[in-house]
């Protein structure tokens, strides 16, 4: 009886580590990915999370990051405390960047913003962004 106790124990443990290492892709909004100097970039953003994820890939490395950066705000602005909402609208790749286009809704009744913001990679690290307002 000890002896399956602690196969229980172990097998619930196990699954909750598997579970806390993996995100499930039904809660991914918006992502795509492609090549920016050279490197492989992939953008991301969640269901659950208005922070969006930009990444540079290892080559052959199964969807493994080298470098990552959470985008969570623009001009001091947190997407989760100082806007209503934060809509990712589209992601573009040049040879040189990846430009995000944002909606931001404020907590006032104003208009919304829309932001442009650009991320580079040079020498294999992430820099930006780089926003603008339209």
């Amino acid at each position: 009886m000890k002896n399956l106790i602690l196969l229980v124990i172990c097998f619930i443990s196990s699954y909750a580590v598997a579970e806390n290492n993996q995100q499930p892709i039904s809660k991914i909004y918006k992502a795509d990915t492609n090549t920016v100097s050279g490197n492989i970039v992939r953008y991301y953003q969640t269901l659950d999370n208005p922070c969006i994820k930009v990444q540079i890939l290892k080559a052959g490395g199964a969807g493994l990051a080298v470098s990552s950066l959470d985008f969570c705000s623009i001009s001091g602005k947190s997407f989760n405390t100082d806007f209503a909402e934060t809509w990712l609208e589209k992601g573009e790749f040049t040879d040189s960047e990846l430009v995000l286009t944002l909606r931001l809704m404020p907590l006032r009744l104003t208009k919304d913003e829309i932001q442009v913001c650009k991320f580079t990679v040079e020498n294999g690290a992430l820099s930006g962004p780089h926003c603008t307002a339209e």
